[in-house]
């Protein structure tokens, strides 16, 4: 009997320190209670959901119930090529031929990096500061190439590529207002505000060619570098954003 008693009172205890600890939990930290990973999502005005900040995946972790880390990565990637060719005629007589293509490439990727602190963690609605660095870089690379042949076997060939390669690093912050109105998914809306500095440099060269077949007639080749850098600071229109905890 004595035994059934203490059992029943260490359950009993134990179940009434458990409400009391949950109980004394802040508004966030319930909603991260075992799900502290969340997705964020972008709102768009058909009420469909995209990338947050621009970038492909946008992950956050709770590391308590007021602040989180908020860590984004986008990429893409671009290829396309194209050629043509055509014949010329005058008076229903071949006068000549053409024929041309080009290829274009391009690849970016971005990361992001913020520290988002809720000022009302025990509110259903929270504001929250947020800062943290970004970086990116991006490649291009395009050529084409154009011939022509007339009359007599006259020929004309030309040829144009350039690459180009863009870096940037800088600072992002964010102010918005956050509401924890389900058990695991939570709307807010951010307006940022983003300063950076951009350096890059690029190489074109084109080429030119004309004249008989079997002719010495020389190619004419002109190769050019460029290099820049600048500071920016912009600000992004207000972000409508969906996160779901897992």
């Amino acid at each position: 009997m004595k035994k059934a008693m203490l059992c029943g009172l260490f359950a009993a205890s134990f179940t009434f320190s458990n409400l009391a600890a949950q109980d004394s939990l802040t508004v966030i930290g319930k909603f991260i209670e075992g799900h502290s990973w969340t997705m964020d999502f972008r709102i768009e005005s058909n009420l469909t959901l995209s990338t947050f900040q621009g970038t492909a995946i946008s992950l956050s972790k709770f590391v308590s119930d007021y602040q989180r880390i908020r860590f984004g990565i986008g990429t893409s990637v671009n290829s396309s090529s194209s050629g043509n060719s055509g014949m010329n005629y005058s008076a229903d007589t071949l006068s000549g031929r053409s024929s041309g293509n080009s290829e274009n490439e391009s690849y970016s990727v971005q990361i992001s990096l913020q520290r988002l602190t809720y000022g009302t963690p025990d509110a259903q609605t929270s504001i929250f500061f947020g800062i943290g660095p970004f970086g990116g870089m991006s490649w291009s690379k395009n050529s084409s190439s154009n011939s022509s042949t007339s009359v007599g076997s006259y020929q004309n060939q030309q040829s144009n590529s350039s690459t180009n390669k863009t870096y940037s690093a800088g600072v992002l912050g964010s102010f918005g207002v956050e509401w924890f109105f389900s058990e695991h998914i939570s709307l807010h809306a951010e307006y940022g505000l983003a300063a950076s500095y951009s350096w890059g440099s690029g190489e074109s060269s084109n080429s030119y060619q004309s004249g008989y077949p079997g002719s010495s007639n020389p190619s004419i080749k002109n190769i050019s570098s460029n290099s820049g850098s600048g500071w920016s600071l912009s600000g992004q229109s207000v972000l409508f954003g969906l996160s779901v905890n897992f």
